[in-house]
């Protein structure tokens, strides 16, 4: 704990070992996005330059069907090849602080001496329904939502390390804590363990309000408290690297490690949205949707359209997310067009290039797959309706683009009711590139659409955080306007927006009527 104190005793001094924030010697900040596919790093210069990126893929192992896990020594050396590579590229600006973004739920066990005593079982993994089936009948939906507001589910943390203790207690007993993976990482380059708030709102073992584990939730499951660590907010000063990793990695000795979170919270700052009313619009296979607001009086409404709440890496700012297939059903009909793929049919930029000026009146149902948050729709299937013998595949291209967006608005709508507002957008991820589907975003929401110059918002935000959390900046405005740069704003067309309001009305009773005779 003394070494927590020490660190952010340290962040207040403004110098760290000769290098002076406001002097102009040269520096660089490391971001860190640990995916379930991947991870990335990221090193920048406090100007936001890039200085170098670089990606490693991974794969989740599946030990038996229904499993899911990822090695996590092998993606730690991952990690370490990274972080060498890192030290390369700011070799003439040499890292000040590290950062680090990653996916939720799943955690890294480890003993008091940073050993990896196990694989890390992921959210999609089915080990752990029992737990939260019992978890259900123990506590309201509703009571529960108001200490942690998630909807339960087995994919969070409590239901795999129940799992564990009761099917592999030797392991439970050896493991010291189980760390989310962002807070793995900078414990084990020498950070004394920790639990980012942001990951720790994943675990159902979090109360939301007090910013700290959940005594009764503890209570309830029979989890043991000691088994994770004690909670830092995002941007807080966990630690400085040790010396054996900083002299086996080439990095300097006094980086400083800078708690992260969960990637999407980290997707936030990274791509500009850092005050309520701004939202992150990540498109890629999935498009999720990440509103920034302050915490509402009444959560409940949320809970009642199935969404979560958990906090920002910011101050009192807390996003949720909304989510659903996208650039999946853009892909599948190119593939339909294309007679299975190859190179027999048109890519998705020719595609692009024949959809229709205006608003094309079909209306594409996107609910090829299960959807998610909040509507859970898991009986439905996707139809395209209202195509005649003069439609084109460009036509139809372009329904598919608008009823992805029109299944987002539907639920802004709803979500805009309760209070929380979408004042402006910002786009990142593969999809955020495309500058025809971001029309259609502006003009079917009505509100403008910002497209950074890196679209990669998670790790990018990682670096910022890392910066923010050090001093480099005195405010988290300050760090956007010189850390994310805008490529463009995408401005609604009004004509088309006053089109798209008659069009997504029609295209939410199209859905109910097709859903209630499908159903």
């Amino acid at each position: 704990m003394w070494v927590l104190l020490f660190a952010r005793a340290l962040r207040n001094t403004w110098v760290i070992a000769g290098w002076n924030w406001n002097s102009g010697y040269c520096m660089s900040l490391l971001g860190l996005d640990i995916g379930t596919s991947g991870c990335k790093i990221l090193a920048v210069s406090v100007d936001g330059a890039v200085l170098g990126e670089k990606y490693i893929p991974h794969s989740p192992g599946h030990p038996e069907s229904g499993y899911a896990e990822l090695d996590s020594s092998a993606v730690w050396d991952s990690v370490k090849n990274l972080l060498q590579y890192a030290a390369g590229v700011t070799a003439a600006d040499p890292a000040a602080a590290l950062s680090v973004s990653s996916f939720g739920e799943a955690v890294v066990p480890v003993s008091m001496a940073r050993e990896i005593l196990g694989q890390s079982i992921l959210g999609s993994d089915i080990r752990g329904e029992k737990y939260s089936d019992k978890l259900k009948e123990q506590i309201s939906e509703k009571d529960f939502y108001e200490i942690n507001p998630n909807i339960i589910s087995l994919c969070y943390t409590y239901p795999k390390t129940a799992w564990i203790r009761d099917n592999n207690p030797r392991l439970f007993d050896e493991t010291d804590k189980f760390l989310h993976w962002a807070d793995f990482i900078n414990f084990m380059l020498g950070a004394e363990a920790y639990a980012s708030n942001s990951l720790a709102n994943r675990s159902l073992l979090f109360n939301l309000k007090e910013n700290d584990w959940s005594d009764e939730l503890f209570s309830r499951t029979g989890m043991d408290r000691d088994k994770f660590a004690d909670i830092a907010d995002g941007g807080s000063v966990v630690g400085v690297i040790s010396r054996g990793m900083a002299g086996d990695l080439g990095l300097p000795g006094n980086m400083q490690l800078v708690a992260g979170g969960h990637d999407q919270c980290l997707n936030a700052p990274g791509s500009g949205a850092i005050r309520p009313g701004s939202a992150v619009c990540g498109i890629g296979t999935f498009e999720c949707i990440t509103p920034v607001f302050t915490l509402p009086n009444d959560v409940q409404p949320l809970r009642r359209m199935g969404l979560n709440i958990e906090h920002h890496v910011l101050p009192n700012l807390y996003p949720s997310f909304i989510y659903n297939q996208a650039g999946a059903v853009l892909n599948w009909f190119q593939q339909i067009i294309s007679g299975g793929g190859g190179n027999g049919g048109p890519d998705i930029i020719q595609l692009e290039k024949e959809i229709p000026e205006e608003p094309t009146g079909l209306f594409t149902l996107p609910y090829f797959e299960p959807t998610g948050s909040p509507g859970f729709v898991n009986d439905m299937c996707g139809g395209i309706i209202g195509m005649k013998t003069s439609t084109t595949r460009g036509d139809m291209f372009k329904s598919v683009m608008e009823s992805v967006v029109y299944y987002f608005h539907e639920v802004i709508q709803d979500v805009s009711k309760e209070g929380i507002t979408f004042n402006e957008f910002t786009a990142t991820g593969g999809g955020g590139k495309s500058v025809p589907w971001l029309q259609i975003h502006a003009d079917v929401f009505g509100v403008p659409f910002k497209q950074p110059e890196i679209t990669e918002g998670s790790a990018l935000g990682a670096a910022l955080l890392a910066g923010l959390g050090t001093g480099v900046w005195d405010n988290a405005e300050d760090a956007v306007k010189g850390f994310v740069k805008i490529k463009r704003v995408i401005e609604p067309d009004m004509k088309k927006h006053r089109q798209y309001q008659d069009l997504s009305e029609r295209y939410r009773k199209i859905y109910k009527g097709v859903r209630s005779g499908w159903v």
